[in-house]
């Protein structure tokens, strides 16, 4: 059998997002990173078919063994995908020549409409991360996120991608919205919130799990540090002291659909 995982390779990152969990709950960052040796020791003997690097705290480009880490899975045959803000420089050709397949979170195409969602983030610096690696044979996503301030730079925005060389331009409707911003007039891709009895959990359907920086395993990337899912800091789930066949046997798979997080996300 075949396994897909997200991976939170660390809770580091360089920007302060009005609606990441990391400016909402700082609380739950534990400065925490994956190593190539924790990623190597789990994952021998595993066959992993794609793993995607996510950041729930945190951006994976900030990782410090990132390139190692991708190097382990591009040797093995394994589809590689990462989200990122694109905002770490010398990295890219070596992730190009590594068949990564990059998601650059970019929000506008000036400055101003960009950083004010991706705050602390430099647009010029990530255009010419994204350009490095589209030119060094790396396949690249521009994804954007519309707001009232930036939706009128989707256009722009697509040209601009275009002419640069992206794969994809995706417009991606956010889940959240503020004063600073706010809900742009037409919503490109809505978010659905069912609100069914029955669950069917997406990550099972497709054989996925996440990974947490901290090294812990969870079904998804939605219940970490969630109100009623007891199980955040449970270390016997984490692989750095367990095996995959010792974590699938905890309690905590015999529970899934029972938390809010589950009807919110995966009811029908």
């Amino acid at each position: 059998m075949k396994y897909n995982f997200n991976i939170e390779l660390t809770d580091k990152c360089n920007a302060a997002c009005p609606f990441c969990d990391r400016t909402l709950w700082p609380e739950n960052l534990e400065q925490a990173e994956l190593t190539i040796s924790d990623i190597s020791k789990f994952f021998n003997g595993i066959k992993v078919s794609s793993v995607l690097f996510n950041g729930l705290y945190g951006d994976p480009v900030f990782c410090k063994d990132l390139i190692p880490i991708v190097e382990y899975f591009n040797f093995n045959k394994t589809s590689i995908e990462i989200a990122t803000n694109g905002s770490k420089k010398g990295i890219w050709k070596d992730l190009a020549k590594n068949n990564v397949y990059v998601t650059f979170g970019i929000d506008g195409v000036t400055q101003e409409t960009h950083s004010k969602h991706r705050v602390g983030t430099n647009l010029n610096t990530i255009l010419n991360n994204a350009q490095e690696f589209i030119d060094a044979g790396g396949r690249a996503v521009w994804q954007f996120i519309p707001f009232k301030h930036n939706e009128h730079a989707i256009f722009e925005a697509n040209i601009k991608a275009n002419g640069m060389g992206f794969e994809k331009f995706i417009s991606r409707s956010s889940r959240r919205y503020n004063e600073e911003c706010e809900q742009p007039g037409e919503i490109t891709e809505r978010r659905k919130n069912y609100k069914g009895n029955t669950i069917r959990c997406k990550y099972m359907a497709d054989n996925r799990y996440q990974i947490m920086a901290t090294g812990r395993l969870h079904r998804c990337c939605y219940l970490p540090y969630t109100e009623d899912y007891p199980y955040s800091k449970d270390n016997s789930l984490n692989i750095k002291t367990h095996t995959f066949e010792q974590i699938l046997k905890h309690q905590m798979w015999n529970e899934i659909g029972s938390w809010k997080m589950c009807r919110k996300h995966c009811s029908v």
